[in-house]
């Protein structure tokens, strides 16, 4: 009788690779949405700058510019740094923009006039016009304020700005994304792999608000502001090329991630 042995056998199941979640964007989904979003919020900003300027805020700035000019033309006549071109002369109607006077003395009294800087001037003309507008305390005084209320009306423009399109639009959607995140496909997501809290929205507005607009803008220009920041987050980015975070991601604890990708870490 022949004896038949049985061997157990184990059936083993191969596993396909696991899928992956959560995972950051494409660089160039990055770079769309943070164009779109820098395109917008500096374009609404520099609209409600111009509303600004239409108000009486905006025409006590004017008011100071006026009175500095003011003061720079009659040192420029005084140094021989300008020359006046009355109205009626060849190129005075290309002077749009410029304050107008009106002549009280010689010849031509009650004459309009402009003041034009001289195609040449001397060094020694130019040194005492520059020191004489350094020294005038009024004309100083009106800088001061002149600086500081275009600060005002500029963070008034760019914080309205920035409150509905960094913080308003993505509190409204789920996918915690602004314009240009939803442009691009992408959302911002809890570090912790969960939809992103209000709170954690909030923290990156107040981020981007004082720590990237503010703070910059009190000192650089608008230009150079944008500048610094975008070249600033470029490299955090490339530093933590993993997850591709920024500043405002560390400060908030969130990441931005592909939209497609999302799954609530509790349902992984």
């Amino acid at each position: 009788m022949e004896e038949f042995k049985e061997e157990n056998s184990q059936v083993v199941v191969e596993e396909g690779p696991k899928p992956q979640y959560n995972q950051k964007p494409r660089l160039v989904a990055r770079i769309l949405s943070g164009l779109v979003d820098y395109f917008i919020v500096f374009l609404s900003a520099f609209l409600f700058l111009q509303i600004i300027l239409a108000t009486p805020w905006g025409g006590y700035h004017i008011s100071l510019r006026n009175d500095m000019l003011r003061i720079q033309d009659t040192y420029a006549l005084q140094y021989d740094v300008s020359h006046k071109v009355y109205e009626g002369e060849e190129k005075y109607s290309s002077y749009a923009g410029y304050i107008i006077y009106t002549e009280t003395e010689g010849e031509n009294v009650g004459k309009k006039y402009v003041v034009v800087a001289n195609d040449n001037i001397t060094a020694e003309a130019k040194n005492n016009y520059t020191s004489a507008v350094s020294n005038d305390g009024v004309y100083q005084s009106h800088l001061i304020t002149y600086k500081a209320n275009y600060y005002g009306m500029l963070m008034a423009s760019l914080g309205t700005s920035e409150l509905i399109f960094v913080l308003i639009i993505p509190l409204v959607n789920k996918r915690r994304a602004s314009l240009g995140r939803l442009v691009a496909m992408t959302s911002l997501i809890s570090k912790k792999e969960e939809q992103a809290k209000w709170w954690q929205v909030l923290i990156r507005f107040a981020f981007v608000l004082l720590v990237e607009s503010a703070l910059p803008l009190y000192f650089l220009s608008e230009i150079a502001t944008l500048l610094i920041v975008i070249g600033v987050n470029a490299i955090i980015m490339l530093i933590s090329r993993k997850t591709g975070r920024t500043l405002r991601d560390y400060v908030s604890l969130t990441m931005i991630i592909n939209k497609n990708t999302y799954k609530p870490i509790s349902e992984q």
